[in-house]
């Protein structure tokens, strides 16, 4: 991994890795209450060959999104309004169990990482967003579906 991790820092561009075992871009719905952190998601993921299929900016809409897209990757902020990121990561592990849900948090402590594990979460991001950490993580659960 850590070749991997090298060459995303080094370079601006890679080749899509966001597919499954049959050539099929992995559906992915982003949840975040921050526009900007939504957008520039978003667009490092396609950047990579993952389909957005939904974006919401709290969890309850997120919910929705998850039941009518029905995504195999889930970005999720855990510091939202309505429907924070821990109740709505424990309502998809009960509702959507295969979906893979990867938090997206300003939290630094590890604490709240490892509860965020221990909840259900399959990797986390600690913010500010940087595309070559998003990417690492995301190539990790995308080996972990198409293994």
């Amino acid at each position: 991994m850590k070749d991997l991790n090298d060459k995303l820092l080094q370079s601006k561009s890679i080749a899509p890795f966001g597919i499954d075992k049959n050539a099929q871009p992995l559906r992915v719905c982003v949840i975040d209450d921050t526009f900007i952190d939504r957008r520039m998601m978003t667009q490092i993921l396609r950047s990579a060959g993952f389909a957005i299929v939904a974006e919401a900016g709290d969890g309850r809409e997120g919910l929705s999104l998850i039941e009518e897209t029905e995504p195999q990757i889930v970005i999720l902020d855990y510091i939202m309004p309505k429907l924070n990121g821990l109740e709505t990561l424990k309502a998809i592990k009960e509702g959507f169990p295969q979906v893979k849900v990867v938090m997206s948090t300003s939290e630094s402590e590890r604490d709240v990482a490892l509860n965020l594990m221990k909840e259900g979460a399959d990797d986390y991001i600690v913010k500010p967003l940087d595309r070559a950490t998003i990417l690492y993580k995301m190539k990790k659960i995308v080996d972990g579906i198409n293994y």
